[in-house]
């Protein structure tokens, strides 16, 4: 396996690492097995919610009604792996318009009040992935541990590939933060924690700087959750005639 330090050397992270589809979810079936996923991990494998509250097995929530649901499933065994969902808050929309992260933090919310006037905002909340998956065996195996990450970052990209996205923002563990960061994903932190199944760092960026950052620092991994570029290309990279206005 090769590690995170190599994705630059490699153009191609398709052919070293393994093969995961992320599913942009179009049907009530895919949107419950994510659900499912997150019942078995958040419920059954870690604790995090009661499973007595799921009696169907499906873990959910208020903010799933209007979310986006990526299902990330294993090419070769069709097992499902992970999901993530997308919610979006429009700048048009009220000034307390709720992200899960502004419930943990009001200091968090009031920090993004000038971004929540301006820009449409998305939270990508809920990213669980198989702790089989996850959990890498060995130093030199660290890539499993983020890939199937960057498999559901793609998804998201092809998501909002049509959608006006002007800040992202998660709230996640140290030890994800780090993963992301070695792989070329640099968020900006205010210094909040959360204590949320344990302490988490509520992060935002600007969505343009950040993959302007990941192209700079890890052109291979950008290709990969990009698609060549298809779903996020860079403004020096469009045509003329592609390019928005100002």
């Amino acid at each position: 396996m090769h590690s995170i330090s190599t994705f630059s050397s490699d153009p191609h992270l398709e052919q070293i690492l393994p093969d995961y589809d992320p599913i942009i979810c179009r049907s009530l079936a895919e949107i419950n097995e994510c659900f499912r996923v997150r019942y078995k991990e958040y419920c059954l494998s870690r604790g995090w919610e009661d499973a007595d509250k799921f009696p169907e097995g499906l873990e959910r929530d208020h903010y799933d009604d209007n979310a986006v649901h990526i299902l990330l499933k294993d090419i070769v065994t069709g097992v499902s792996v992970g999901t993530v969902r997308i919610i979006f808050h429009d700048a048009a929309g009220s000034l307390e318009g709720s992200l899960p992260t502004f419930d943990l933090s009001d200091g968090f919310r009031d920090h993004l009040r000038p971004h929540m006037q301006t820009d449409r905002l998305m939270e990508l909340s809920r990213l669980t992935i198989a702790r089989e998956t996850s959990r890498p065996v060995s130093r030199a195996d660290l890539a499993r541990g983020i890939f199937p990450a960057l498999a559901l970052i793609k998804g998201v990209l092809r998501a909002i590939s049509r959608d006006n996205v002007g800040v992202v923002v998660m709230t996640v563990a140290r030890s994800l933060q780090r993963l992301l960061e070695k792989a070329g994903f640099f968020y900006n932190d205010v210094g909040i924690r959360v204590d949320h199944r344990g302490m988490r760092s509520p992060l935002f960026r600007e969505l343009t700087p950040l993959m302007d950052d990941l192209y700079h620092h890890n052109q291979a991994v950008w290709r990969y959750v990009t698609d060549n570029g298809a779903t996020w290309p860079l403004p020096a990279l469009l045509k003329p005639e592609t390019r928005l206005s100002a």
